[in-house]
């Protein structure tokens, strides 16, 4: 981020209410040079300060047409004037240190970003979103063929508070512990009673989103900031059993319609990373599928971490066996089988079955049914949605 800094002498006081400003908005804290000290910084309702990173002030307050920061202890540690950026118009906070009003400690920002999804007016400008989120926006399918969006016409975004909890309990999404600031539960008004816990453990700008038949049952923990998570709707008279971990910020996911999970364990780290399920998935029992390994693995002469976090993709109707494993970085092509207790670590074509550890394909030109005895007609829709997916899968391979 390129800003200008400014030193207080000429910060001129905008007629505008501090305090108004102050709320409902994200900051970046610059250092005096311009380098970012705090990705973000949140102002409560209640006086306190959420950010990122550990802040002197831990209290802030109006007086007058300034704002005040205040240490633990109760002493002033700082005020500010307000002013605006000429760039955009967004507000600019310059902080004036009570040991040195004659110099800038430090300067608050308007963050543009568009991950506080909390803002988003309608279901095309909450995708839009959606898709530009960090985790998604470098390899998005959401909303490509096979990865169809949730059912969203009726929006209602309900922002976490202790006044909600009450409400989301009554839709069966019971949120626990430390609520943090400003995480929501996107829903469609009609969405049937789901069996969510979700934990934010004081972590802020999380999302989830779920499609008014989503079927979900599970827990969600949040242990970062800006995450998201999209559950589309479940199979007919099927549920959605995950337990998601979101470790660090800016992580995502995205579950396509028409799913059917008896047990699926999702470890997403961010930043940047996703795992993005198309449509119609069968899971069994004891899936993993995880983007990072949790703990470094270093190379001891370059010094260099050789496992980092990779994204995932999984394309649509993919069948997942009892306890396979999908690791950081795999994609799975549409239509394909994945065997019981595989290990799936790399790439598997369109419309195979793949069995073994790591796994390999066993078979090409195969796909499945949920039916145990399809019929005529179900077969030729598989024969034609696998040609389809086939060639869309072969187009991809010579693109990259």
């Amino acid at each position: 981020m390129s800003v200008a800094v400014v030193t207080c002498e000429n910060a001129p006081k905008a007629d505008v209410d501090i305090r108004h400003v102050v709320l409902q908005r994200q900051w970046v804290l610059l250092r005096p040079n311009g380098d970012v000290r705090t990705p973000y910084m949140y102002f409560r309702q209640d006086g306190g300060i959420a950010g990122y990173q550990h802040v002197n002030e831990t209290s802030w307050e109006i007086e007058g047409s300034e704002l005040v920061f205040r240490h633990a202890s109760g002493a002033v540690t700082a005020r500010s004037g307000i002013i605006k950026s000429e760039a955009d118009g967004s507000h600019l906070i310059v902080m004036m240190r009570e040991e040195d009003a004659s110099v800038c400690a430090h300067i608050l920002v308007e963050r543009p970003e568009i991950r506080d999804l909390l803002r988003s007016e309608t279901p095309a400008d909450l995708w839009t979103k959606v898709r530009a989120h960090p985790a998604f926006k470098d390899n998005c399918h959401i909303d490509t063929p096979g990865f169809s969006l949730p059912d969203m016409n009726d929006l209602e975004m309900i922002e976490v508070t202790p006044a909600s909890q009450r409400r989301l309990a009554d839709l069966g999404v019971n949120v626990l512990g430390p609520l943090g600031v400003r995480n929501s539960i996107v829903i469609d008004r009609r969405m049937q009673r789901i069996n969510l816990a979700i934990h934010f453990h004081d972590h802020n700008f999380n999302t989830v989103i779920l499609d008014r038949q989503s079927n979900a049952r599970g827990v969600f923990n949040f242990e970062g900031d800006e995450n998201v998570a999209v559950i589309g709707a479940s199979a007919v008279e099927r549920e959605i059993q995950i337990s998601a971990v979101f470790r660090y910020n800016l992580a995502g996911l995205f579950l396509g319609a028409g799913s059917s999970v008896g047990e699926a364990n999702f470890w997403i780290e961010g930043p940047g990373n996703s795992v993005q399920v198309g449509d119609d998935l069968m899971s069994s029992w004891g899936v993993w599928i995880r983007t990072a390994d949790s703990h470094g693995l270093i190379d001891l002469e370059r010094g260099e971490i050789i496992n980092s976090a990779k994204s995932i993709v999984i394309g649509s109707h993919v069948w997942l066996g009892q306890d396979a494993i999908v690791m950081p970085g795999a994609m799975i092509g549409g239509g394909t089988v994945v065997g019981a207790r595989s290990i799936v670590t790399k790439s598997l074509p369109a419309c195979c079955v793949a069995a073994g550890a790591p796994a390999k394909v066993v078979r090409e030109s195969a796909s499945w049914t949920r039916k145990a005895h399809p019929d005529a007609d179900e077969v030729a829709d598989l024969q034609r949605y696998a040609s389809a997916e086939i060639l869309k899968h072969n187009a991809a391979r010579r693109m990259q």
